[in-house]
């Protein structure tokens, strides 16, 4: 006699066991991928706490569609379109810039600036093609005022 199961047998085991597989593979990679944003950012009039980053250093294998930056995008799950780059420039250091919208960025002057602290931090991790980076970003210039810290950024919004 052979141990083979019927596929009458069979068929319910692998319709309960492929979802739930599916399943925990979705909450791995869906925990992995929440990066983790804690501070405000002030522009003008309006405060807005970011709870969101993304990585601009992609993978070499990554299709080049999307710029390439060192440095991560910080916004707020309300406000996709308003945000706030912070990237390390191989000629000009640590640059900060503002997005809103379809308006062009404005690059804060930072030389006008009390404080503009910058530190971004790569990690040893990767997922959706993106590199992950962490660090902090400090500032008090005219154009912004931010105190955010940022870990886990990979890419995707």
């Amino acid at each position: 006699m052979s141990d083979l199961k019927p596929a009458h047998v069979m068929l319910p085991v692998v319709m309960l066991v492929v979802p739930l597989l599916l399943l925990g593979g979705y909450v791995f990679l869906s925990d992995r991928a929440k990066s983790e944003v804690h501070g405000t950012i002030r522009v003008g009039d309006t405060t807005f706490a970011p709870d969101r980053c993304a990585s601009g250093v992609l993978s070499e294998d990554a299709p080049r569609s999307q710029p390439q930056f060192h440095g991560v995008d910080l916004f707020a799950r309300a406000h996709p379109s308003r945000r706030l780059r912070v990237f390390q420039d191989p000629a000009q250091g640590d640059v900060v810039a503002l997005r809103d919208g379809d308006a062009a960025p404005v690059v804060v002057d930072r030389a006008a600036c009390e404080r503009f602290e910058v530190r971004i931090t790569a990690l040893d991790e990767m997922l959706f093609d993106h590199w992950g980076l962490g660090g902090s970003v400090d500032l008090a210039c005219p154009e912004v005022e931010a105190k955010v810290a940022f870990s886990r950024c990979f890419g995707g919004d």
